[in-house]
């Protein structure tokens, strides 16, 4: 697993996890990780998801709200 893709796992696993996710994505935005790697590896975070099998269901929609933040696809005041 990549650095990112622990840092997403870490986050998901606090208490509050999307506030958590989303204060790593700031500062890897922060640490000079563009937006596109930050985004290719949470698409592949969420297909290791999907590929376990368990129920991963809330992990997966915390994951891809980032993402459409991430990407832009939000009102322009929630982007990343």
């Amino acid at each position: 697993m990549t650095r990112i893709r622990d840092l997403a796992q870490a986050a998901l696993t606090s208490e509050t996890p999307a506030a958590s996710l989303e204060a790593v994505i700031r500062d890897l935005i922060a640490a000079g990780e563009t937006r596109q790697a930050i985004a290719s590896e949470l698409d592949a975070f969420v297909t290791a998801l999907r590929e376990t099998g368990g129920d991963e269901t809330m992990e997966e929609e915390v994951v891809l709200k980032i993402l459409d933040r991430l990407r832009g696809w939000c009102a322009r005041d929630a982007r990343l």
